[in-house]
């Protein structure tokens, strides 16, 4: 099944978080100046486990370039116009790495706590099952407490501890944690 049947059968679809209807659909590469827009609102910490800095316009155009090439896809949560967050999946595209997926989550501080990571978690999760991925994993910095916690949640487990692999404006380093997730486990 080609990756435009699967993803066609899960969006866009509309949920509640308290009062508020929140849209899930998948980004185009229409969305690039409003998902820059969101992402250079949010706190530089929040982006240090990312490998490219995608407030960045050249680099927000490679990941456009990748959701055109079908190598990314990304689900974006909409409340009444204003994007609160995504999730994205980076698939392997090398033979060796076909089975993997990475995957990327970013929520604005405001709607944490609220759940929305979590439905962003398990729709690009099952993207990653319905596409045949074996495998996902996250990178995320060790004082990203909640995320951790969240994909641990999720089934998630620590791989590996990169010390003192992230630093900051200031000089202070973090550890950067790898999570992986085996796929054939997956329930949705």
């Amino acid at each position: 099944m080609g990756m435009a049947s699967v993803l066609s059968r899960h969006f866009p679809w509309t949920s509640k978080l308290g009062s508020d209807p929140v849209v899930f659909r998948l980004m185009t590469p229409d969305d690039r100046d409003s998902t820059l827009e969101f992402v250079k609102t949010l706190p530089a910490q929040d982006l240090f486990y990312l490998m490219h800095d995608i407030r960045d316009p050249a680099e927000m155009n490679l990941w456009v370039e990748g959701i055109r090439e079908h190598r990314v896809t990304a689900v974006l949560a909409e409340s009444r116009g204003r994007l609160l967050g995504y999730g994205s999946l980076t698939a392997g595209h090398l033979p060796w790495t076909r089975h993997l997926g990475e995957v990327r989550l970013l929520v604005s501080p405001d709607q944490r706590g609220k759940g929305l990571g979590t439905l962003l978690a398990k729709e690009i999760s099952a993207v990653a099952h319905d596409l045949g991925l074996r495998r996902i994993v996250a990178r995320l910095t060790s004082n990203q407490t909640p995320a951790r916690y969240l994909f641990q949640h999720l089934g998630f487990h620590i791989e590996a501890v990169l010390a003192d692999c992230i630093i900051d404006n200031e000089g202070h380093t973090q550890d950067l944690l790898i999570m992986s997730y085996d796929m054939t486990g997956f329930h949705g």
